[in-house]
């Protein structure tokens, strides 16, 4: 094992788990990918609500100002729904979003942690 001062904690983080025993890499691998799945989602569901509210905002801009998506008393509920929406179609993964940042994030290595998450 090298003794030697290392440059930053990442570098020294990324020795340790070199020298580290197999199984204890593999489960922090697993973890690691466990979690940037679930962020990855959440800023997909992040993405497809500003989304939703953007369109949203541009279909009041258009609609007669009598229309009910002008009506402030709706903008709580409507808010709420989009939110939910968005939630929903992450957890799905319909927008393939989070699959893609994923792949991006993950190396080559992991491929089949990321098909079994």
């Amino acid at each position: 094992m090298d003794l030697a001062p290392t440059s930053s904690p990442l570098e020294a983080a990324a020795g340790a788990a070199v020298t580290a025993s197999h199984g204890p890499a593999v489960a922090s691998a697993a973890e690691t990918a466990q979690r940037l799945s679930a962020a990855a989602v959440k800023f997909e569901s992040f993405f497809v609500a500003q989304m939703l509210k953007q369109m949203r905002q541009t279909t009041a801009a258009l609609a007669d100002s009598g229309s009910a998506i002008n009506d402030r008393v709706n903008d709580s509920a409507l808010s709420l729904a989009e939110q939910s929406v968005a939630d929903s179609l992450a957890g799905h993964r319909a927008f393939g979003i989070a699959d893609v940042l994923v792949r991006q994030m993950l190396p080559a290595s992991s491929a089949a942690t990321r098909t079994s998450t």
